[in-house]
């Protein structure tokens, strides 16, 4: 059975080379932001309805916070987006290949620079 620290590395792995938009990595999580979107819609929703005006407050502060976590997020995927050639240059492949095929990390010889 593969622990954790295998799956994450499989998952690094699986990513190098692929170029990803903040769209795709939205799309990765798209459970989450439609849950964003609905909350986004419904307070929205509450914010324009006239029957009952004291929910108007409650809609408007639901949307400023449905908003926010969607301009935090897109700001968060940008900047990772952005650093990802450095995190390739800098990540050591060689151990994260061995540790996704179950090599104890330890067991590697060590890079001279460290």
């Amino acid at each position: 059975m593969a622990t954790d620290e295998q799956e994450l590395a499989r998952h690094l792995l699986a990513r190098r080379d692929r170029d990803q938009s903040v769209l795709a990595l939205l799309w990765q999580s798209r459970v989450r932001y439609l849950a964003v979107l609905i909350i986004l819609s419904g307070s929205i929703g509450l914010t324009f309805q006239t029957r009952s005006p004291e929910w108007r407050t409650l809609g408007i502060f639901a949307a400023g916070m449905a908003a926010g976590v969607l301009a935090r997020d897109i700001r968060w995927l940008r900047t990772l987006n952005h650093n990802r050639a450095f995190h390739r240059r800098i990540i050591d492949w060689a151990k994260v290949e061995a540790l996704a095929n179950g090599i104890a990390p330890e067991k590697l010889r060590q890079n001279p620079a460290e």
